[in-house]
């Protein structure tokens, strides 16, 4: 080859090959068929990056939890168990069990896939949970406005009962976003020869989450001030 090549799938550099298959994947090669070379590699991220990445993360989050107030405000054991509770489920019924398992342990060691199938399942599993924690919260949160909304005779009370139908959707956006969502990108940084299969993705609930939510927060809103004044 007077080009340094690639092969489009494991990246492995072809520039001694001296047969029409790639000797890391397994790849056959048909000649004069560009599309299966890669001029120009990707590199794909390294995972330390990914895990310092998380703990950076983690601690941001708690600074932040920590300077508006009590840490043990933001915990509230029942609206986490409602979003882990239907997350992991939702997942079940969707998944299986053994299929998730393993996404979490290839995409957390980030082991190269090279089976586009086995790439997009594992790419389906962290959508939908990604989708399913946000319906949790959505759901957690209505539970907690009913219930709130069931009795206003107790002025002081109201704070504190939507605080508590407020954490759900908190929870929902650290599980969603800062979990799901990005071992779904770490996944695909570490496979991007089979990011560029052209498949079909799950539907993103996000913006729809949000909408929903500040709707319910602002309808609430109305509701007890109208309340009040009566």
């Amino acid at each position: 080859m007077s080009e340094k090549m690639y092969c489009s799938d494991c990246l492995y550099d072809l520039q001694n090959l001296t047969s029409n298959k790639c000797p890391e994947c397994g790849k056959r090669f048909m000649p004069n068929d560009i599309s299966t070379y890669e001029i120009t590699p990707s590199k794909p991220m390294h995972p330390l990056c990914f895990f310092i990445g998380s703990g950076l993360m983690a601690l941001v989050i708690v600074w932040c939890l920590r300077s508006g107030g009590h840490l043990m405000m933001f915990v509230d054991i029942p609206s986490l168990l409602i979003v882990l509770g239907i997350s992991l489920s939702g997942i079940l019924m969707s998944s299986g069990l053994i299929k998730p398992i393993r996404a979490f342990i290839i995409t957390l060691s980030g082991k190269r896939i090279y089976d586009v199938y086995e790439f997009e399942e594992y790419r389906k599993v962290m959508e939908r949970g990604r989708n399913l924690a946000w319906s949790a919260g959505i759901i957690g949160m209505l539970v907690g406005l009913i219930a709130m909304l069931a009795d206003l005779s107790d002025p002081s009370g109201i704070g504190a009962g939507l605080a508590v139908s407020l954490i759900c959707p908190l929870y929902a956006a650290i599980i969603a976003e800062l979990i799901f969502a990005q071992c779904d990108r770490f996944l695909v940084s570490r496979n991007q020869h089979m990011h560029r299969q052209h498949t079909k993705r799950e539907p993103n609930l996000t913006k729809i989450a949000a909408a929903i939510i500040l709707l319910a927060v602002i309808d609430t809103t109305f509701l007890i001030i109208a309340s009040q004044n009566f």
